[in-house]
């Protein structure tokens, strides 16, 4: 039936009578068109690209420009300038003004000598200056310390030390030792702890403190000394 159908159709039937040789060349043709067409982007999209040397000097800046350093400059001393010198004689002679001398301080270069009177004589007789010589220094006090041939002093004055009722209660005694200085005069000076017994320390140095002795020669003339001086405590 349905075969019949068609049958019936005005059109006529027209049957493929092409060859198989033209549809392969047309398809050859049609790749081989492709083909050239992907090749010329290819190439041109290649060209367009930067050369690789260039990216750098693209993307990453110049180094900045090294500055070489200022140069020293080195200071020349100014050279005096050169006198003048007239290559022509003058024909007249100009007297130059007279100026009045000038008078400066003595001179430090003085001939110095002490006279038998004790006084120093300054240049020729004829200036006058006469100074006198200054007064001897008296010789610095020195301190010695006791010992060898340096004899310790006589006490001459005693003050007993007060026993102190703290220490008395505590049942605390023994010898506190002093270094004192014994000036020229023969009083005591400087009274420093050497051995303590930290109750009775401040009743021992005001007790030596009071004390007195006879001053000591050395070569004749009195002289300061540091000796040891021991106070002792005792209950009994």
């Amino acid at each position: 039936m349905p075969r019949a159908l068609f049958d019936q159709t005005l059109a006529p039937r027209t049957r493929n009578t092409r060859p198989v040789s033209t549809v392969s060349l047309s398809v050859l043709l049609h790749a081989v068109a492709l083909a050239a067409v992907f090749a010329f982007h290819i190439t041109a999209s290649s060209a367009a690209l930067p050369d690789a040397a260039v990216l750098p000097g693209i993307f990453v800046p110049p180094p900045p420009p090294i500055t070489p350093p200022a140069p020293r400059v080195r200071s020349v001393p100014k050279q005096p300038a050169a006198p003048i010198i007239p290559t022509v004689a003058p024909t007249t002679i100009t007297q130059e003004p007279e100026t009045p001398p000038v008078y400066g301080p003595p001179s430090n270069s003085i001939s110095v000598a002490q006279g038998p009177t004790g006084t120093l004589d300054l240049g020729p007789p004829s200036n006058g200056v006469k100074l006198s010589a200054p007064p001897p220094q008296a010789p610095r006090p020195t301190i010695v310390r006791v010992g060898g041939e340096i004899k310790p002093p006589t006490r001459l004055v005693y003050v007993p030390p007060s026993y102190p009722s703290i220490a008395q209660t505590a049942r605390i005694e023994g010898e506190v030792l002093l270094e004192a200085t014994i000036d020229e005069t023969g009083a005591v000076k400087n009274v420093v702890v050497r051995q303590s017994i930290p109750l009775l320390d401040r009743a021992a140095i005001e007790a030596v403190s009071k004390w007195r002795y006879s001053p000591t020669l050395l070569n004749g003339q009195p002289v300061a000394v540091i000796m040891t001086v021991g106070v002792r405590f005792s209950l009994r």
